[in-house]
């Protein structure tokens, strides 16, 4: 239902959604909590959906540093949260900054027997994706 309902709106009124809702998060749990962290992954979503990847790339960085803080780099929602981030950095060709952390997101996924086997396989895709490209821009193709 919310994404159905997300797809509706302008994507910045989406930002400015989740702006007041970070705030009001921030308030009311503290500035680096697991709610504040959440809501940041979700503003950088926004962003991204505006164009605003720049913007998505350092919010998206604050949401995995608070995660890896409270949660430990191999908790399920900080590695979500990094392949999330991975994928921004994919996405504007900075590869040498996304591979590392596909690499850790696929890494993690495999000690861990909980781990969703659906988002392994997207980081598994992704990594392999990330290192051809970067093969490419070296000329070693």
């Amino acid at each position: 239902m919310l994404k159905k309902l997300e797809s509706k709106l302008d994507p910045e009124n989406l930002v400015e959604v989740a702006d007041k809702q970070l705030g009001r998060s921030q308030r009311h749990s503290g500035e680096a909590s697991r709610a504040s962290a959440a809501m940041l992954q979700t503003k950088a979503r926004y962003l991204r959906q505006a164009g605003r990847i720049d913007e998505a790339l350092i919010v998206s960085n604050s949401a995995y540093q608070q995660r890896v803080g409270f949660q430990g780099a191999e908790h399920p929602d900080a590695l979500d949260t990094e392949l999330r981030l991975a994928v921004l950095f994919a996405e504007c060709s900075r590869f040498e900054e996304a591979e590392p952390h596909f690499a850790h997101v696929l890494d993690a996924s495999a000690r861990q027997r909980d781990f969703d086997r659906d988002t392994a396989a997207i980081a598994a895709r992704w990594l392999a994706h990330t290192r051809r490209m970067l093969r490419e821009e070296r000329g070693e193709e």
